[in-house]
């Protein structure tokens, strides 16, 4: 190192453009067959947002969230489908349903590990089947976010979402708050 090769200022997009490459690098190494659509939704959706809401001219998008990028799944920003984000994800992933309306058209099961945001402001219509965190998985709906058919909840780990009280019960064990 010498001190006379280098810069006493390095920032905005010279410096950022290497992170944000890491971070799509690190996407693709999760989903080799994401689009390059899909690697820039991903990111952005991911960024934390800082300074004014949303995206403005000071810090565009927000701060690189490199971790959000590989775990989040987005609904119906990145996947179509419910069922498309859930088949491709992976223990310790993320699925979140940030908008729009969603229709299940038979159960559910979360893998592993796989848990369930759905964001206010977006509906997911049971239409009589069930959604069910298994194996260290959650379900987590936020307020605003609407469940079309929903008869009982299960807060807990392994949670789920069940259009019948009786599917509930059938589901819960010892310890389990159904709502």
């Amino acid at each position: 190192y010498n001190s006379e090769n280098s810069m006493e200022n390095f920032g905005g997009t010279s410096a950022a453009c290497p992170q944000v490459l890491g971070a799509a690098a690190l996407i693709l190494s999760m989903h080799p067959d994401f689009t390059e659509s899909q690697v820039s939704s991903t990111l952005k959706l991911s960024a934390t947002d800082m300074g004014t809401s949303g995206k403005d001219n000071v810090f565009g998008y927000g701060r690189l969230n490199a971790n959000f990028a590989v775990r989040n799944l987005y609904v119906p920003d990145v996947y179509s489908t419910l069922s498309s984000a859930i088949s491709g994800a992976v223990s310790g992933q993320t699925v979140v349903i940030r908008s729009g309306t969603h229709n299940i058209t038979g159960n559910v099961g979360l893998g592993s590990g796989i848990s369930l945001i759905i964001k206010s402001g977006a509906t997911v219509n049971l239409n009589g089947y069930q959604i069910v965190a298994i194996g260290g998985g959650s379900i987590q709906c936020e307020s605003g976010a609407t469940v079309g058919g929903l008869a009982a909840k299960i807060l807990n780990a392994n949670g789920g979402l069940f259009p019948s009280i009786q599917g509930a019960v059938n589901h819960s064990s010892w310890g389990h708050t159904i709502e």
